[in-house]
């Protein structure tokens, strides 16, 4: 009966396990989405849609990549990686087809729909935010409603198990007070004392190249004054990180919103990109 007892003990997986898989569950996404963004930055003309469109080529790879390890391993890309696999309550065997499907859904879809409802809130927090809207009554009304609630249901989502709450906290704590300890030891050790000294002494490194004009962009006025959407002077100067120029503030924004890239230089760009700058004689 111990013999028993210890060979099915032997086959759950520990904590350290359980931590290390969710980790890398969550590594798949943004990793993806890393991809979309360095191959529209690479080629902006012809894939520079590939980041505005991340989201569902997240769905779409992340979805047959688990599918795949779910139906052959039992498990999903994680769990396999940690040889974990998927077994029924009752008796301990195979997961069904019917399961597998569920699993699925439940490790692409969920976070995919999540992410999408994320983005909604965030444009109807700024719209909401934001004076002079065009919505309609009804259109600001559900945006109010979506903003009261999304923060319930990402709790309700991130929180759904009572021990995910101390699972992700022990997770987070564990490895960032270990690094913070060690780069502690480091920064104050004899050893560092003279690479310190040497950090505090260098020059101040030259600004970053100025991104060139793509030739199916917008031409840049000669006046600075002039905004190269409106070509009317700056109201609310506001520039974007990627690229550096200034536009009007409700110019670049309804651009950005339709587009999706920087309209000279045809970099991908995003609503979070956005800097107002608040001159004096503005």
């Amino acid at each position: 009966m111990a013999f028993n007892e210890q060979i099915h003990a032997s086959t759950r997986p520990n904590i350290f396990e359980l931590f290390a898989q969710e980790s890398m569950d969550g590594a798949l996404r943004p990793a993806i989405q890393h991809v979309c963004k360095v191959v529209a930055h690479a080629f902006p003309e012809r894939l520079g849609t590939a980041w505005k469109l991340a989201d569902e080529l997240c769905l779409a790879v992340e979805f047959f990549v688990q599918y795949c390890y779910m139906r052959y391993h039992s498990g999903s890309f994680s769990e396999h990686f940690y040889s974990l696999k998927r077994v029924t309550a009752s008796k301990g065997g195979a997961i069904g087809e019917s399961a597998r499907i569920i699993s699925v859904i439940c490790l692409a879809c969920l976070p995919y729909a999540l992410a999408r409802m994320e983005r909604l809130h965030s444009d109807a927090t700024f719209d909401t935010g934001a004076a002079g809207s065009s919505d309609s009554m009804s259109g600001r009304s559900i945006k109010a409603v979506l903003v009261k609630l999304y923060p319930y249901i990402h709790f309700m989502w991130e929180h759904s198990d009572g021990m995910s709450v101390w699972k992700k906290l022990a997770n987070a704590a564990f490895p960032a007070g270990l690094f913070t300890l060690k780069l502690l030891e480091w920064w104050y050790s004899e050893e560092n004392s003279g690479n310190v000294r040497t950090l505090t002494t260098l020059p101040v490194p030259p600004p970053p190249p100025r991104v060139q004009p793509s030739p199916y962009g917008l031409a840049v006025p000669e006046d600075p004054h002039i905004c190269p959407i409106c070509l009317q002077r700056k109201r609310d100067p506001t520039t974007i990180s990627t690229s550096g120029y200034v536009f009007c503030y409700s110019c670049i924004l309804k651009y950005i919103r339709t587009h999706g890239v920087c309209p000279i230089t045809r970099v991908p760009s995003s609503e979070k990109k956005m800097i107002r700058l608040y001159l004096q004689h503005s």
